[in-house]
């Protein structure tokens, strides 16, 4: 059908998607990860996290899981023999697993196009990474080379690439609203086009016709005058039912939050006076999606240091296996009550345990480190108590020393 110039045609669109992906991401990653590895490997993990800047690693890892369902991270040895990870785009890897019931990586191939401004070519390179080895080719059009071009071992002792999955259907956040999210655009289109076309209607005159010189000439001079007393103007108008609309509207505004799982909080009832115990009830469909992504996070991240395991034990010749020792806490972004939580500690206290107790307050990351650092102040506080009392007054000397 074609298009008729002459009528309004808004298209409107609306980021339901970027609020949606937004709201996810910060509240599952808007706090770092807390881990707690054995003490005598803690210090090389925090190094190797601090020089990969980890938090951001996971951060964009996270994004990627909430637009396309999955995410995909590298890791590599750099110039200086570091050991380093990074996301790479998902669109450029080929994943072959093996064909057993638990599907381990087999083989990962990654390609990608570079275009030659000076030759005005397009190269397309491929490395096909293996538990020992990555081979490179590179091909231009439809020719590829038979051979690779160059063959590289890794230290890795496994395919070097970690797959993370958004949910067991790999899929993104907002993939289940797009419908959903493109109703809402059309309807929120049509509406604006439905004012666009009152500020643009038309004038219906009666008792008198007019040509196109006489209709410019009264518009200029916005005057009528009719001999005629049946005569006048009015302008022809669409009947809208704003109600309706409106109420079509919120309706589907209501359903892209929660079948996202995301409420709007900008909705003023969300957090007006909430208490603790509410405020999670209206998160509770958003805590529910993110413990789906908590466990396959988990699952992502302990593959991340098991390969960095490998590398450690080749630099130190001893034989590092932390998988089962390492305890990893997710921490969701949101706004605690503080009050509350301290209160309820202090409620239980006696009734559980002191790490548990700390476990209840989110911004305590690790509860045996903190257990310790509490130790230390106690023993400090002790010792310079006792230093004082310890220590004879000098009045006292002095008077000793005159008699």
């Amino acid at each position: 059908v074609k298009q008729d110039d002459t009528v309004p045609n808004n298209k409107i669109a609306h980021s339901y998607a970027n609020y949606i992906v937004t709201a996810s991401v910060g509240y599952f990653m808007g706090r770092p990860i807390g881990y707690s590895f054995p003490d005598e490997y803690g210090p090389v993990f925090d190094d190797v996290y601090k020089y990969n800047d980890e938090s951001a690693v996971n951060m964009r890892i996270a994004t990627d899981c909430s637009i396309f369902g999955q995410a995909v991270e590298m890791l590599f040895m750099d110039e200086q023999s570091q050991v380093r990870f990074a996301p790479v785009d998902i669109t450029e890897i080929i994943v072959i697993r093996n064909p057993d019931v638990i599907g381990d990586i087999h083989t990962i191939i990654r390609h990608w196009d570079e275009e030659d401004l000076i030759e005005d070519r397009i190269i397309t390179y491929v490395e096909v990474y293996y538990a020992d080895r990555v081979e490179r080719y590179e091909y231009e059009g439809t020719s590829m080379y038979s051979e690779p071009i160059e063959i590289e071992e890794h230290p890795f002792k496994d395919v070097p690439f970690v797959i993370y999955d958004n949910n067991d259907s790999k899929m993104g956040d907002f993939e289940p609203v797009i419908d959903l999210i493109n109703a809402y655009d059309q309807a929120q289109s049509d509406t604006a086009n439905d004012f666009e076309a009152f500020t643009d209607c038309y004038l219906e005159v009666k008792g008198a016709t007019l040509d196109a010189k006489e209709a410019a000439k009264l518009k200029e001079l916005r005057v009528f005058n009719f001999p005629d007393a049946g005569g006048g103007v009015s302008f022809v108008t669409k009947n809208i039912n704003d109600q309706a609309t409106e109420h079509y509207k919120n309706r589907l505004d209501s359903d892209i939050h929660k079948f996202s799982f995301v409420p709007n909080m900008s909705d003023d009832k969300f957090a007006s006076n909430a208490s603790g115990v509410a405020m999670q009830y209206k998160l509770a469909g958003l805590n529910y999606k993110t413990s789906v992504k908590e466990s396959l996070f988990k699952k992502g991240l302990l593959r991340r240091i098991e390969l960095i395991s490998n590398i450690l034990n080749i630099m130190s010749d001893n034989e590092i296996n932390i998988i089962k020792d390492v305890d990893i806490r997710f921490m969701h972004n949101t706004i605690d009550n503080v009050l509350e939580t301290a209160e309820l500690v202090n409620r239980i206290k006696g009734l559980i345990s002191e790490e548990t107790a700390l476990e209840l307050l989110q911004s305590i990351v690790d509860p045996e480190r903190e257990k310790l650092r509490v130790k230390t102040e106690k023993e400090a506080n002790m010792a310079q108590f006792q230093q004082q009392n310890e220590e004879p007054d000098e009045d006292v000397n002095n008077r000793l020393t005159e008699q």
